[in-house]
């Protein structure tokens, strides 16, 4: 037997006006899913004498303008259609990650590296998160 939680939530703003930025759902879903990990699979929320065994979680946006349409649910191990990236795409999320990882490098050590060195840590971060991200992203023809 499994326990199976759906949440589904729209964005707002103060006045109550809709957010319809992708930008804003996607680090909404980034949040859900980091909270939902750490905080409520982390920290526990059953009896002490029941503990959550294995769990799944995936958390996604989905694109859609009336508020009532969902996509449909994937084939087991396919991923949904918003989640297949051109090439282009892929590459793009590589640069962004890449880039991401090496802001949050201290300045002192970055100092400490000639230009080549730099180059060379950028291409590293790219080479290790392509291997990461690769088996996870499928990419259209």
């Amino acid at each position: 037997m499994k326990v199976r939680a759906i949440l589904e939530f729209d964005l707002e703003n103060e006045s109550g006006d809709p957010i319809t930025g992708r930008k804003e759902y996607v680090w909404a879903a980034e949040a859900a899913d980091d909270a939902i990990r750490s905080r409520l699979m982390g920290a526990g929320f059953l009896a002490d004498d029941t503990m959550i065994g294995t769990y799944t979680l995936d958390v996604t946006v989905i694109d859609g303008t009336d508020g009532g349409s969902t996509a449909a649910e994937p084939e087991p191990n396919q991923a949904p259609d918003s989640a297949v990236l051109t090439s282009d795409q892929f590459d793009n999320l590589l640069d962004d990650a890449t880039h991401a990882v090496n802001d949050m490098i201290p300045d002192h050590v970055l100092a400490g590296l000639s230009n080549d060195g730099r180059t060379d840590l950028l291409y590293a971060i790219n080479d290790a998160l392509t291997a990461v991200l690769d088996p996870y992203i499928e990419r259209k023809p």
